[in-house]
């Protein structure tokens, strides 16, 4: 399990977005483009905040909306819309302003490069072991390790709502 992906610091990239929202579309597209870099990864997180708006979300989960809202509070502020961006976990754009993305991007690299992390993992059965080591443990006491499951992209055609007849990913 452990291998060369894991010896590149990659920045996360994670994209709040809505099947009901009119401006996410775009923002879905350019995701689909950015997830093709080797240098990031890119998460889809459909929120349920919009499900009022006529097209119930077939993907969200309110611990999406959840997630979001908990970005916010840790920023300091109450910008929560969609479709947002948050990139290394701290920092958030427009979802559909590539030049900001690319900024944030560059950031968080630039903050990556300042840790040392040596990260080890090992499968034993149906039991996953994540080892972390650092120069800097002092600063990793309170930190939390997310273990993400993901899937590709799922198509989906939209019957109501903003986005009628339209198909999103």
């Amino acid at each position: 399990m452990a291998g060369p992906a894991l010896a590149q610091d990659k920045v996360v990239v994670e994209l709040f977005t809505s099947q009901g929202c009119s401006s996410c579309p775009p923002a879905d597209e350019l995701m689909g483009k950015l997830s093709e870099r080797d240098d990031i990864i890119v998460l889809s997180l459909p929120v349920d905040y919009w499900d009022f708006l006529g097209w119930k979300d077939t993907l969200a989960d309110p611990a999406y909306s959840e997630r979001q809202r908990d970005y916010a509070r840790r920023r300091g502020d109450s910008q929560v819309y969609t479709p947002q961006v948050v990139v290394g976990g701290i920092d958030h754009a427009v979802g559909s302003s590539l030049k900001q993305i690319e900024q944030k991007i560059a950031a968080a690299r630039a903050a990556l490069t300042k840790r040392h992390l040596n990260i080890a993992v090992a499968e034993q059965g149906d039991t996953i072991t994540i080892s972390i080591d650092s120069d800097q443990a002092s600063e990793l006491e309170d930190a939390t390790v997310w273990l993400v499951l993901y899937r590709g992209a799922i198509p989906v055609k939209i019957g109501r709502g903003e986005n009628t007849g339209a198909t999103v990913t």
